[in-house]
């Protein structure tokens, strides 16, 4: 019983430290990334949390073996386009025909998110997230030079009409 309260303290703590990072990051510019990983340490703290959780309970190792790669391929799934940006570095790309928009999910304020999206050279259409202030600051933008991660869609720095 005190193993399951110092393990629930513990993964309790990353979970905080992990929420209160992916509030206080920047959602674009230089350390957008940071933003990304407090997000994807989130979803895996809960996988490894519920893991850690059912195999204290479940008895039979087969079972128990299963949900603990289940738990590995799903964090895996989870950090693969974070690492891959991380590695490849960003892309530059030119748009036209630029609009912002803001989507609200169900779970108010925390799910608010503002996008950039744009048409690039090959006809094809961009979606990037941005922050709330540059959503203000692009409303009547047209053309923009978005320097991002193609991966995770996070942007490093947008120029105007270049």
């Amino acid at each position: 019983m005190k193993e399951m309260k110092k393990s629930s303290i513990v993964f309790g703590s990353c979970f905080a430290i992990s929420l209160l990072g992916s509030f206080i990051m920047p959602k674009t510019g230089r350390y957008v990334l940071w933003d990304e990983f407090f997000d994807v340490a989130i979803l895996c703290i809960i996988v490894a949390y519920m893991i850690y959780r059912f195999v204290v309970v479940i008895g039979r190792k087969i079972i128990r073996n299963i949900i603990i790669v289940g738990g590995i391929i799903l964090c895996v799934l989870f950090v693969k386009n974070t690492a891959i940006d991380m590695f490849a570095g960003t892309e530059e790309i030119y748009l036209t025909d630029v609009s912002v928009s803001r989507y609200q999910g169900p779970s108010g304020i925390i799910s608010l998110h503002y996008y950039l999206q744009g048409t690039d050279n090959e006809e094809k259409t961009k979606r990037l997230e941005i922050s709330s202030q540059e959503y203000e600051q692009y409303k009547n933008i047209r053309n923009v030079c978005v320097e991002y991660y193609p991966r995770t869609k996070r942007v490093v720095q947008i120029r105007i009409g270049e």
